[in-house]
C-alpha cells in the first residue's frame, strides 16, 4: 500500500455501476464499502484494479480489469458501487497518464468521460 501514501484518496467510486463480466474473486458477508476496498488493496493473487461492493447483498467482487482496461463495459447496477483502485502506479495501468499529465476536455457527458481509457476523469 506504499503507492497510496502520496494520494488524496485510494479509490474512485462510481455509484450504481459495475464492470460487467470481469469478477476474479468474490467475498460474501462484507460489512462495508471500505472493507471491500481493503480487500482489493490486500489482494496478492493478482493486481486488483477495481472492485464492486453490493450494499444490499453485502458482497465484494475484485477484478484485475478496470474501466480503463475495459472501456465501454461499465453497466448500471442498483445498490452497487464500482470502486477503481487509484493506488496502482500509472506505469502499471494500461493507457494511464503520467503523474503530471493534465488534459481538459469540455462538453462531454459524465458517461463518456468515465469511459475514456487514457483519461482519468474528475
Amino acid at each position: 500500500m506504499s503507492s497510496c501514501r502520496d494520494k488524496g484518496w485510494s479509490f474512485e467510486r462510481v455509484p450504481n455501476a459495475i464492470l460487467q463480466g470481469h469478477d476474479d474473486r468474490r467475498f460474501d458477508n462484507v460489512p462495508g464499502r471500505r472493507d471491500c476496498e481493503e480487500l482489493c488493496l490486500r489482494e496478492r493473487g493478482f493486481r486488483c484494479r477495481s472492485a464492486e461492493y453490493d450494499s444490499v447483498a453485502l458482497t465484494c467482487a475484485l477484478s484485475r480489469e478496470s474501466r480503463r482496461t475495459r472501456p465501454g463495459e461499465i453497466r448500471d447496477a442498483r445498490n452497487v458501487d464500482y470502486l477503481e483502485n487509484a493506488c496502482i502506479k500509472t506505469s502499471e495501468s494500461p493507457g494511464g497518464l503520467g503523474a503530471l499529465d493534465v488534459d481538459v476536455l469540455v462538453g462531454l457527458t459524465a458517461r463518456t468521460c468515465l469511459s475514456l481509457q487514457s483519461f482519468l476523469s474528475r
